[in-house]
């Protein structure tokens, strides 16, 4: 029975952490999107850039998304221990972008950051669900806070994280994440698209 458990409870858990009211997409070829990044392509309500955001997770089975704010200490420091808030925007069923808190499992086992190292204004971070994209979340000396992520070879600063997952029988699988923001120095838009490892 432990053995049977322990098997069922992985598709049980990616099943509560990805499929929350999404529907199925076919798998799609990253060539398909004819130049577009996928935000552009898929056109599902983005959040608005405030003082405080850092990024946000989107994903092509639902319009929800998740939500990182800076965290900072009463006296407006970056908090580079714990650096974001994280929380969900929900789109669906004409939801209008409500805030809602991420369950415990969304949060330990999904969405919340991996720390790497820290400074008096700089965290090294991943997202704990894939710790092969790492990035540094700055407080500038002027005060803005920003995540800074390496996109095609460039240093831009990150607006999003966007998974295309695609489902079967029992749960979902990343079919490629892209990473996209803007050039530090010139202020392109930038993206870069690839496949998970493994």
């Amino acid at each position: 029975m432990v053995k049977i458990l322990k098997v069922l409870s992985l598709p049980l858990l990616l099943y509560f952490l990805f499929a929350i009211d999404g529907q199925s997409q076919d798998v799609l070829d990253l060539d398909s999107l004819g130049g577009k990044s996928s935000v552009e392509y898929y056109g599902y309500p983005t959040p608005i850039r405030t003082p405080e955001r850092l990024f946000f997770i989107q994903r092509n089975i639902s319009k929800n998304v998740v939500v990182y704010d800076a965290n900072l200490t009463d006296d407006g420091r970056l908090d580079v221990k714990n650096p974001a808030k994280v929380y969900w925007k929900r789109y669906n069923n004409y939801q209008g972008g409500k805030v809602r808190e991420l369950k415990w499992i969304e949060r330990n086992m999904a969405y919340k950051l991996k720390i790497y190292d820290t400074d008096t204004k700089k965290s090294t971070a991943s997202i704990i669900s894939y710790k092969a994209t790492k990035f540094d979340i700055i407080q500038r000396d002027d005060g803005q806070i920003e995540a800074v992520v390496t996109i095609n070879g460039r240093k831009a600063r990150m607006h999003y994280i966007f998974m295309h997952m695609v489902e079967d029988s029992f749960f979902h699988e990343v079919n490629y994440l892209e990473v996209g923001g803007k050039d530090l120095e010139t202020g392109e838009v930038v993206f870069e698209q690839f496949l998970p490892k493994k």
